[in-house]
């Protein structure tokens, strides 16, 4: 869990960039709320152009290709790459397309020190909305559109009308400012049954805590008798391994989250959705939490500035400056 790139933001700029705003103008495709359209570049396609980290750093996005591992439009070389598989040792095949992962990239700009995979959420269908293509997993919605993946146990692809209520998934994507998933991968877990002793996993912010119970989203889970290191408090990123009781996930384990601190002059290549957008303001807004600044040297492929927006799936490419990715690409 200690990968994706979780960022907090100086208090200030929160404020600032979390203001949210509608669709500017534009031809780049907006996923708004409740809204399981859109997706990379404008007129269709995924928008993805060459490019790529020019020296050691981070590359956050899907798996789009094999023969190595292609992310963000690079072919990372993986002859001596380390795999982390949801917190596990593990191999190159252990991937998937769409899955999202993080990339420790070489000085060579082309090879990878490590990649790192772990799902969003992992749990039983509570809810299915054929209507708006969504699922309920652990209390958070789960988006599906016509670029999400979805491979049973055996690699095997499967339809969105196979999944039924109560079927395990493991499910990787981009999380919405509200905590909603546009699902760029799912795993239908067709080689376990789920039942009361079945592990399920949630990452999140914990709200409402009291001495028994805290909740993750619209998912309450029950901490007391659980022994753990760390000291619970509201707003602290955390992931929770447990059983699920009814609705009550009973906690097993509870574990912080590493907040993701990239060093300055890291270069950082970032997949992700616009999660803090001020209308009007083209210069600060922020993907995934992470921080960036546009200023007049910052290069647009597949659109312009006039497409930034408050949910727009982008790929931005920079360096880091004083916490803030300063952008160098903006796709």
């Amino acid at each position: 869990m200690k990968r994706f790139m979780k960022i907090l933001l100086p208090i200030a700029l929160i404020a600032l960039l979390s203001t949210s705003c509608g669709s500017s103008g534009g031809g780049g495709s907006i996923l708004g709320p409740g809204d399981g359209g859109g997706i990379l570049g404008p007129g269709g396609g995924d928008g993805r152009a060459s490019g790529g980290i020019g020296g050691t750093g981070i590359s956050k996005g899907t798996v789009t290709g094999f023969g190595s591992v292609i992310v963000n439009g690079v072919t990372f070389n993986t002859d001596t790459t380390t795999f982390t598989i949801d917190d596990n040792p593990g191999t190159q095949a252990d991937l998937a397309l769409g899955m999202l992962v993080e990339v420790d990239v070489a000085e060579d700009g082309t090879t990878a020190g490590a990649v790192i995979f772990e799902p969003e959420v992992e749990g039983p269908i509570a809810a299915r909305d054929d209507q708006n293509n969504t699922l309920t997993v652990l209390g958070r919605t789960i988006i599906v559109d016509g670029n999400t993946r979805i491979e049973d146990s055996d690699d095997n692809i499967v339809n969105f009308s196979t999944l039924q209520i109560n079927d395990s998934l493991e499910i990787s994507g981009l999380v919405f400012l509200d905590g909603r998933i546009l699902a760029t991968h799912i795993r239908y877990r067709n080689d376990i049954s789920f039942d009361p002793t079945t592990i399920v996993e949630l990452k999140g912010t914990i709200q409402a805590l009291n001495d028994a119970s805290f909740f993750i989203g619209a998912q309450e889970i029950n901490h007391n008798g659980v022994v753990f290191s760390l000291t619970l408090s509201n707003g602290l990123f955390v992931e929770v391994k447990g059983t699920l009781d009814g609705s009550i996930l009973n906690a097993v384990q509870i574990d912080e989250e590493e907040i993701f601190d990239p060093e300055d002059d890291l270069e950082v290549e970032i997949e992700g959705l616009v999660t803090g957008f001020v209308q009007g303001n083209f210069t600060n807004f922020s993907v995934s939490g992470q921080a960036v600044l546009r200023n007049s040297a910052t290069i647009f492929e597949n659109g312009s500035l006039f497409d930034l927006a408050l949910n727009v799936r982008l790929e931005v490419e920079g360096r880091m400056v004083g916490g803030i990715l300063v952008a160098e690409k903006i796709q």
